[in-house]
């Protein structure tokens, strides 16, 4: 017992280290959960701001390209914010249909200077050697609007390309590459899942 508390002291200090408590939360438990609820009671319509603060990836400059990861804490905090915003509370069973949810989802913010311009955009995550394409993707398009002569410059839509990835295709413990194809040409961003809950 002496020659193995050493060596569990140290498993337990590299865990720590390592910010393995602080992945994402395939399984959501019930301190995180109400965390999740707490944050969008206090902030509300703000939520989805802070929010994108929190789980953006790189820049979160509306003139640039944005990723945001949207978690099942992410998720769970953003509706239970818009649902605060209206005075009511997340139900159990809206909590259960996130909670159930087997897809990480991954937004990705473009601009263009034509409506469809990302339809034929993919994305893929990359770990190691393992290459994961998504199970479900999906791209919305608006247009600006009016354009003050700052902005005239900037391209006059913008498209989110939402991917879903499988829970349990991806190693939410360890940092992955996100690949964006743009008319054959890929573009990277790194996502650190030990950041988000």
């Amino acid at each position: 017992m002496k020659k193995l508390l050493p060596c569990m002291i140290f498993i337990c200090c590299l865990t720590c280290a390592t910010g393995i408590g602080n992945a994402v939360h395939v399984d959501v438990q019930k301190d995180h959960l109400q965390g999740a609820l707490d944050f969008g009671k206090k902030y509300k319509d703000a939520s989805e701001e802070k929010l994108k603060k929190i789980y953006c990836i790189g820049s979160c400059d509306p003139f640039s390209v944005q990723v945001i990861v949207r978690t099942k804490w992410h998720k769970l905090a953003r509706m239970a914010g818009i649902k605060a915003a209206k005075g009511e509370i997340l139900t159990e069973d809206e909590q259960k249909n996130i909670l159930s949810d087997n897809l990480l989802q991954i937004d990705i913010v473009v601009h263009g200077n034509r409506m469809d311009f990302a339809e034929h955009y993919s994305t893929r995550l990359a770990q190691g050697k393992k290459s994961i394409t998504p199970e479900k993707l999906h791209s919305s398009h608006t247009h600006r609007g009016k354009r003050s002569r700052r902005t005239t410059a900037f391209p006059e839509y913008t498209a989110t390309i939402r991917s879903y990835f499988r829970y349990d295709m991806v190693n939410t413990a360890a940092p992955a590459d996100l690949y964006l194809n743009i008319d054959g040409k890929e573009k990277k961003f790194t996502i650190d899942f030990n950041k988000y809950k």
